[in-house]
């Protein structure tokens, strides 16, 4: 790409100042955090989708302005800038690849000992479903076997507790018949039994 084309393309492609988008952004989360915090940690340098991106979304916003309407949800945004990068012309391309190792020259003149050092890996906790046939600890009452507890040892009523029987969540149990502790390790017999 010779520079008059550059030239060409920056004036029917960019919305923003070539100097401002080579630039790294001070308004960015990482950016206005580490300026709190009075950190000075070097950004990372640009590449060619981060610059597109930050023009593509300032002309968004300008048409949107223009317009009077409201601006569409990030993750919208990102999706359609997205969507648009991958549609683009190789020129255009070729066009912010060059403005990438500009930005990265800029990059290294202003922080001549910047080296990448990535942070830990942060792995996600997945959520797991229970499966509704499942019954987990979350579902028994917790309250109840304690104050059962509780009156064994700290009640002198000991027979009278001990001639009633308890279901699988630690609730009284209303049934005449006598508990088997047996059913109660057996779960499908306890829950199909009521137990």
């Amino acid at each position: 790409m010779t520079i008059e084309e550059f030239i060409k393309l920056e004036t029917q492609i960019l919305t923003l100042d070539v100097e401002y988008l080579i630039n790294n952004s001070n308004k960015t989360r990482n950016a206005r955090r580490n300026a709190k915090k009075g950190i000075k940690r070097a950004p990372r340098p640009q590449n060619s989708f981060v610059i597109y991106r930050r023009n593509k979304n300032a002309e968004l916003f300008n048409v949107k302005r223009e317009e009077r309407k409201r601006l569409p949800e990030f993750s919208e945004i990102s999706k359609d800038i997205a969507d648009s990068w991958s549609k683009e012309s190789d020129d255009v391309k070729k066009f912010f690849k060059i403005m990438a190792r500009m930005a990265e020259r800029l990059h290294s003149i202003k922080y001549p000992y910047y080296k990448y050092q990535p942070g830990p890996i942060k792995t996600k906790q997945k959520k797991q479903k229970n499966n509704p046939s499942e019954e987990t600890v979350d579902h028994v009452n917790i309250n109840q076997p304690a104050n059962l507890v509780d009156n064994l040892f700290f009640n002198d009523d000991l027979p009278s507790l001990m001639d009633q029987s308890y279901n699988y969540y630690g609730n009284l149990q209303e049934s005449e018949s006598e508990w088997d502790f047996n059913q109660f390790l057996n779960r499908d017999d306890c829950e199909s039994q009521n137990y």
